[in-house]
């Protein structure tokens, strides 16, 4: 209903119990010229010799033939050792490769051309919305395109600065992580995403945490309601639409607790975008709106109306800390797989369920008052904490024990409180380290 309003159509519906409804709409719009013939291949991609390097066999193929519809001279391989002997024996114009491969990176492929070759040849590296370019990868490559690829983007970054005449053709950066992303600020701060849909909240954790920022996330309005009242968040990212209760009851809920005093900031995420729906979230205590699917760039720029930019906020902890230690990480990965999975996967998942139970159990025995119990669970997480490098974590759950094993009550109630914000921050940590070893 929202776009054929926005095209300035209107929405009907027919419904007759039993029979079903029937959804039609009206639009006005301009009709094509029947005569007029199929536009050309583009003069200026006719003959170039472009090679594509993506493992995915339908993302490699699509892009093959649009290439060979736009006049290009296209191959496609799907390792980086194929790429490599395609571009021993032939000559190319443009190398159009999936960063990273199964079988290595980008970079390494550049790295074992040799150097008069390499200068010859243009580089368009596609890539994950979440990877943010080092200076070193924004000098090796000409262009840097987000995935899913947009073909009218890959034509845009092609044909924008290719001369017609021979020699070196530059090729126009599109969608870049390069000097344009590098002259944005990163923020600082910790942000709540509050969304039902585990897509969507994978989508915005990674461009959040590319933006420098810190992530935590809730499934519904009540649960991010819990959350916000035993932590502190310095920005809330809201889905309007949620199960068990919406992003408009919650921020009222939030408002109404916080009162006259500090006030969160709350964004908006909908995908309703009239002015209708944007009023109902203002009214409801947001500060802020976005529209779905929303880039980067348009969620830094809104971001940064509310977030301090390269300053630490007072609980960010100091750069050195490390959360999980290298060494053990990559002792993990080293491991043998088990299964279909990774070491550190494997020992991800145990850790990731079984310290949340270790966390109900300690939760409950201070609430209980037992000491004994609160010792035991206390010294078991830690162990489990050792095991994943998280020896901030361990260090904190052996306080703990020390002071449940001598009745001390009250400061084992304040240890926890530092464990539970230490110990989301270790879960963040983890989840992303399994995901880049998946």
């Amino acid at each position: 209903r929202q776009i054929v309003e926005l095209m300035g159509g209107q929405l009907t519906l027919a419904s007759a119990t039993g029979m079903g409804s029937t959804f039609s709409f009206e639009l006005v719009a301009p009709l094509c010229d029947a005569a007029t013939p199929a536009a050309a291949p583009p003069e200026g991609l006719k003959g170039l010799r472009t090679l594509v390097v993506d493992d995915n066999t339908a993302a490699r193929g699509i892009t093959v033939r649009a290439l060979r519809e736009w006049g290009a001279d296209p191959a496609g391989v799907a390792t980086l050792a194929g790429a490599l002997a395609e571009l021993r024996a032939a000559p190319y114009d443009v190398v159009i490769i999936d960063d990273p491969m199964p079988d290595g990176s980008a970079a390494g492929l550049l790295s074992q051309l040799p150097a008069e070759r390499a200068s010859r040849l243009r580089f368009i590296r596609l890539v994950s919305f979440v990877d943010v370019s080092t200076a070193a990868t924004d000098q090796a490559f000409d262009a840097e395109l987000t995935k899913p690829l947009h073909l009218l983007k890959l034509h845009q970054a092609l044909l924008g600065g290719r001369a017609p005449a021979p020699g070196r053709q530059g090729l126009r950066v599109v969608e870049t992580s390069g000097p344009a992303a590098k002259a944005r600020p990163r923020l600082a701060g910790r942000v709540l995403v509050v969304e039902d849909q585990p897509l969507n909240r994978e989508v915005a954790h990674g461009m959040l945490t590319s933006l420098g920022l810190r992530v935590e996330t809730a499934n519904d309005g009540q649960e991010a309601l819990a959350r916000l009242e035993r932590e502190r968040f310095d920005l809330v990212l809201m889905d309007c639409e949620m199960p068990v209760m919406d992003g408009l009851s919650a921020s009222v809920a939030l408002r109404q607790r916080e009162g006259s005093g500090p006030r969160t900031p709350i964004v908006a995420l909908t995908a309703d975008a009239t002015e209708t729906g944007r009023a109902a979230c203002l009214a409801a205590g947001m500060d802020d709106y976005l529209t779905k699917p929303f880039s980067r760039d348009a969620l830094h720029t809104t971001l940064a109306k509310w977030l301090v930019e390269g300053a630490l906020t007072a609980d960010t902890p100091a750069a050195e800390e490390l959360l999980l230690d290298r060494a053990t990480l990559d002792a993990l990965r080293a491991l043998p797989r088990s299964g279909p999975k990774d070491m550190l996967s494997h020992i991800g998942e145990i850790y990731l369920s079984d310290s949340s139970r270790l966390v109900d159990a300690i939760e409950q025995a201070l609430r209980a008052g037992e000491a004994t119990s609160l010792a035991r669970a206390a010294h078991a997480w830690r162990s489990y904490n050792g095991n994943v490098g998280a020896h901030a974590l361990a260090h904190l759950c052996r306080e703990l024990e020390t002071h449940a094993r001598g009745g001390n009550l009250a400061a084992a109630a304040g240890t926890f409180a530092q464990l539970q914000v230490l110990h989301g921050r270790v879960r963040e940590e983890l989840q992303c380290e399994m995901r880049r070893s998946a």
